[in-house]
């Protein structure tokens, strides 16, 4: 609530102790619907939700519909993710955050995958949240967005290798810039000081 009045007042924001970010999304949020802690919890708890729907669409993508059933079961009543949910914490949204990053790395790789080009739309829409998502969720805990652009590296850098190999250059192209736009995101991300923003 004091980063709130700050903000509207235009004076400096007071040090919260830690880090700032969801402070800053708990702030803005209480900007839009009031000031009140349930609203977050109410906020955490509909994120925890998306995020089985998530998890729903990634093992569906990736397996099958009874995996996908099960992967959604495990985010959705996993003991100390309905407790996170229901606090003042910012779990919910880092997980959400990653789930996120996930489908849209899936979605940018079945285009390579299907010899799909991308549409001028799709592709900058994609590549404009994958590298808001990473940001943020760097932002919010920096480990994350390190095991993110280490394990999103992984895996798209093997495919552009066999791509060039086969001389596929569009096929090479896609997984090479996906990796770049999660590491650079990344970089982005730890430099930014949101404070001074």
């Amino acid at each position: 609530a004091r980063i709130l009045l700050s903000l509207q007042r235009g004076i400096e924001l007071p040090e919260p102790g830690m880090s700032l970010e969801y402070y800053l999304v708990v702030a803005a949020l209480y900007a839009v619907v009031g000031r009140h802690p349930l609203y977050a919890i109410t906020l955490n708890c509909w994120l925890a939700s998306l995020s089985a729907v998530l998890a729903y669409l990634i093992g569906k993508r990736l397996f099958d519909g009874r995996v996908a059933t099960r992967a959604a079961a495990v985010v959705a009543f996993w003991p100390s993710s309905l407790l996170w949910s229901s606090q003042l914490l910012k779990d919910s949204l880092t997980w959400f955050l990653i789930l996120s990053i996930m489908v849209l790395v899936l979605i940018a790789l079945r285009w390579q995958t299907t010899g799909k080009r991308w549409t001028l739309w799709s592709g900058l829409g994609v590549v404009v949240a994958l590298g808001v998502l990473v940001v943020a969720v760097t932002r919010l805990r920096f480990y994350t967005g390190v095991l993110l652009a280490v394990s999103t590296a992984g895996v798209c850098l093997p495919l552009a290798v066999r791509a060039l190999l086969r001389r596929r250059w569009w096929q090479a192209a896609q997984p090479a810039s996906i990796a770049a736009l999660v590491v650079l995101s990344m970089l982005f991300a730890r430099g930014l000081d949101l404070a001074k923003l």
